[in-house]
Parts: C-alpha cells; structure tokens; sequence
C-alpha cells in the first residue's frame, strides 16, 4: 500500500506542472501560453530524471549497505570465534595462579601504603645530660 502512495506521489508530481500549464492555457492560444506549456513541460521532464535518479542511488546505497552488514557480520563471528579459542586455551589452574597473584600483589601494596611511618630519632643531634 505504501509503495503505491509512494509511486502516485512520485507521478503526481511530475504530471501536476505539465497538467496546471495545459489548463492555463485553455483560452484562445497567446505567445506566453506556449511558453507556459513549455516550462511546464520542462519542469515535469526534470522532475522524473531526478525521483529515478534518486531512486537508483537509493538502491545502489541498500547494497552497499547490505554487503556492509555482511561483512560485519562475518566479522564479528570471526572475533568470537577467536575470543571462544583464547577462552578454551586457559586453564583454570592458570586462571587462579594469575589472579592470585595479582591479589597478593595488591595486597602489598596496599599495606605499604596503609603502614604509618613512624619517624627515627632525629641524625646529628647529641643529647648530654649534666
């Protein structure tokens, strides 16, 4: 339904300058009602090279699109299925030894910087008691 509005649209677009030109000029013919007639003609003619222009360049887009998404597509199952391969190849013994290191790791880290410095007697100083 909705490419038939879209097609009566498209011709009544075209035909509407040519058809409104003709009716202007239903009296007895002037030198400006051919004139008329012809611009209408004119407009109507540009009119449908444009729309099928448009509408080549429109369906040249979809496939290009479509082989676009395809390729994507093609892809992205690529990528998983290298990402399932590195995800198969890790043990779970490598997995814990890694993490568990990386949390003892942070954990020293973090009691560096948690630990209070106490400061040391002060250096040079001689203290005599009398």
């Amino acid at each position: 339904m909705v490419k038939f509005l879209d097609k009566m649209l498209d011709w009544i677009v075209v035909i509407l300058p040519f058809a409104g030109s003709v009716y202007l000029t239903v009296r007895p013919p002037e030198r400006w009602q051919f004139g008329l007639i012809a611009f209408g003609l004119t407009v109507s003619v540009l009119t449908y090279i444009q729309q099928d222009r448009s509408s080549k360049n429109h369906e040249q887009e979809l496939l290009e699109t479509t082989t676009r998404l395809e390729q994507t597509s093609q892809k992205l199952g690529q990528l998983s299925s290298l990402l399932d391969q590195y995800i198969a190849s890790r043990s779970p013994e490598q997995e814990a030894k890694t993490l568990t290191a990386a949390v003892q790791e942070a954990m020293q880290q973090a009691q560096k910087s948690a630990s209070p410095k106490v400061p040391g007697p002060p250096t040079g100083l001689t203290v005599s008691l009398q």
